[in-house]
């Protein structure tokens, strides 16, 4: 085991979720080269500061020796044990709303990886280009209906969170 994990939700999977694939340009783009001797388990995005996912990350962490970390994560919405929460170390996290509900301090950094994407690519100027894109979750029960009629949602136009692997 020789340098950090970056787990993700869909790992050795065919498909991955957009986050998913936001993971490996995070890590690429974002991220200095890291020591071979960093045992540390990273999660860079998703809404994965919940028990489950806490717990998780917590024994991969320990498996490996290291210290499980969380950056610009969301809350899922289920109640998080205060010693699983403290025992993770969450660096900020995706929105007020997490960081209120998970009893985080005020002074929690607080933002949306996502907003960082125009500073890591620059489509090509055939890119088509809107003003207000969805990419629903890769979970979610209205997916379909989502992209086929993003407008309702007070999208311009919607996009797939399927990423080929």
């Amino acid at each position: 085991m020789s340098g950090p994990l970056f787990p993700y939700w869909r790992h050795r999977r065919p498909t991955r979720n957009f986050g998913d694939a936001l993971t490996d340009l995070y890590r690429l783009r974002l991220l200095a080269e890291p020591s071979p001797a960093d045992r540390g388990v990273y999660f860079l995005v998703g809404s994965v500061l919940d028990e489950a996912w806490l717990r998780r990350g917590l024994r991969f962490a320990r498996e490996r020796g290291g210290a499980a970390h969380y950056w610009t994560c969301g809350w899922r919405g289920s109640p998080v044990p205060d010693a699983l929460l403290g025992a993770a170390r969450v660096s900020a996290v995706r929105g007020p709303v997490t960081r209120r509900r998970l009893g985080l301090p005020p002074d929690m950094p607080v933002g949306d990886s996502a907003l960082l994407l125009p500073l890591l690519h620059d489509p090509p100027a055939t890119a088509i280009r809107h003003r207000r894109l969805l990419v629903p979750h890769f979970n979610d029960p209205r997916r379909e209906r989502m992209l086929h009629r993003p407008r309702d949602w007070g999208a311009d136009a919607a996009a797939s969170p399927e990423v080929g692997g």
